[in-house]
């Protein structure tokens, strides 16, 4: 099995963004008569839609793992993570710029990334540093200090 990112589907899309924006003082049920007034009976890509502009008006918003995937355990039998990739519970939206600075760093309006610490990859290259096996480092010998003739007793 391969570790590529897999596939959210639009279900579990969708039910992080009701997740979000109930948690912001929504109420889901008003929304989904307004949105049948307007539009009618629409479907789960409309109703995300309209979810994602009302929970972000004026940014793009990317879909983020929480634990992100690179730090969270693959089992290689089964090629699924722990927690699973597409659990709601670890998935949310986010503006697309700070989705970027929780991955790799890099603030917003940046040019270039002047600190990983803290962000996903610089996690996971922590971890793996603190994982990895010690070197063996091997003792230079030492020489005595030399004294100097006629200084000392």
């Amino acid at each position: 099995m391969s570790r590529s990112r897999p596939y959210i589907p639009l279900g579990t899309r969708l039910k992080v963004a009701i997740r979000q924006y109930v948690a912001g003082g929504g109420n889901f049920t008003n929304f989904c008569i307004r949105m049948r007034g307007e539009h009618g009976n629409c479907g789960k890509r409309e109703r995300l839609t309209q979810l994602l502009k009302v929970l972000f008006p004026d940014a793009v918003p990317q879909l983020d793992h929480d634990p992100a995937l690179i730090l969270r355990s693959f089992n290689k039998a089964t090629g699924k993570y722990a927690p699973d990739a597409n659990d709601p519970e670890f998935l949310i939206w986010r503006e697309k710029a700070a989705h970027q600075e929780k991955t790799t760093g890099r603030r917003p309006g940046a040019r270039r990334t002047i600190t990983t610490k803290g962000s996903d990859i610089g996690l996971k290259t922590k971890f793996a540093r603190l994982e990895r096996e010690p070197k063996i480092k091997p003792k230079i010998p030492s020489r005595g200090f030399q004294r100097r003739r006629g200084s000392f007793p």
